[in-house]
């Protein structure tokens, strides 16, 4: 992998989801399943495999979540609790990805500890912020890898693809919060953009191989860690 290539197909993807986000608003499907009208998190099951934080990184993703709110508090769906703070590595079973999920996630359940047994356990992934990103359905953090050592990334990536394949480019992120499922004017609009362009992020975290966890979701602020890479 061409790791400057990656990092600026980041930085692209970024720039065209604040470009998408002016010219119109066009938020994803799943934002009306995952969020009702007052900005509670609403049932939405499936499972992940994600890199749950640690307690320094945490903090250093609360604090940028405050602000967020700080600036655009009415604008968004209710803060998402920090104790869950991860960023994904593979989605697995949800609606975007299979008919049935209650089977999708029983056949999960059964092989992913077998093949967490042949990931590799004790290295660190850094990774450096890009700043706010538009996910659609959500306000995040894009993170880009600061060195080769994504490529154990994208190799444990590469694994989960054969259970779900996902063609799509992977986005390193932490998401903050949800937008609510109502029509935003360009006023409202203008002000969401401007704070994911201006709000200074800029911070690092480690991505710990010990801390990749398999996790069922029930709601997108309520996940149950299921499987851990210990």
């Amino acid at each position: 992998m061409n790791l400057s290539r990656y990092i600026n197909n980041l930085k692209e993807y970024r720039k065209k989801s604040l470009e998408a986000l002016k010219k119109q608003w066009n938020p994803k499907k799943e934002l009306f399943e995952k969020v009702d009208k007052n900005g509670n998190y609403k049932e939405f099951k499936g499972d992940t495999i994600v890199f749950s934080l640690n307690k320094e990184d945490i903090e250093k993703v609360y604090t940028i979540q405050k602000k967020l709110y700080s600036e655009i508090p009415d604008l968004l769906a209710k803060p998402l609790s920090k104790k869950y703070f991860h960023l994904t590595l593979h989605d697995l079973c949800n609606t975007s990805t299979t008919n049935n999920i209650k089977n999708c996630m029983e056949y999960n359940k059964k092989i992913i500890p077998e093949i967490f047994k042949t990931l590799p356990k004790r290295k660190i992934i850094k990774m450096s912020s890009i700043g706010l990103y538009n996910g659609g359905s959500a306000i995040g953090i894009m993170f880009a890898p600061v060195d080769a050592t994504v490529e154990i990334l994208f190799n444990i990536r590469n694994v989960f693809d054969k259970l779900i394949k996902l063609e799509r480019l992977f986005i390193p992120h932490v998401t903050l919060g949800y937008y609510l499922p109502r029509d935003y004017t360009e006023i409202e609009r203008k002000e969401i953009i401007s704070t994911l362009e201006n709000m200074k992020v800029d911070i690092d975290i480690s991505l710990e191989l010990s801390r990749l966890t398999y996790q069922i979701f029930h709601t997108m602020d309520l996940y149950e860690s299921v499987y851990k890479n210990e």
